[in-house]
């Protein structure tokens, strides 16, 4: 299992940097933008905290798994929640946001997210 962790660790830093990299295409970072990087970078600070605290004594006990799937959807659902405070998702918001699920969650649809985009 801690192997699967760090697997997913490195799934969590991509996807971070995917969604720098998605946000930088037009070469403007809006203060949305910049506000959903902010968020999912504090909330990898915070997986990553977890994951070494979990790996300390080489076993990741069914608590611990639990509290990274948690929080791995707390990520999922705080970038959403700020994307969607001023109440419209661009398209470069959605592209960010559509980066991070799937990087994150691959086997996951992503349909519901296309009914909060706003063009």
């Amino acid at each position: 299992m801690p192997h699967e962790v760090n697997k997913k660790l490195k799934l969590f830093k991509d996807a971070v940097e995917r969604i720098i990299a998605k946000a930088k295409e037009d070469e403007i970072i809006t203060k949305e933008e910049a506000e959903i990087i902010k968020i999912t970078q504090e909330n990898l600070v915070e997986f990553e905290k977890m994951v070494v605290d979990a790996l300390e004594d080489g076993i990741i006990t069914q608590e611990e798994r639990n509290m990274l799937i948690d929080l791995e959807e707390k990520v999922m659902s705080d970038t959403y929640f700020k994307a969607i405070e001023d109440t419209v998702i661009d398209n470069d918001e959605m592209a960010m946001l559509k980066t991070l699920f799937h990087t994150l969650n691959p086997r996951q649809s992503l349909s519901w997210l296309n009914e909060d985009s706003q063009e």
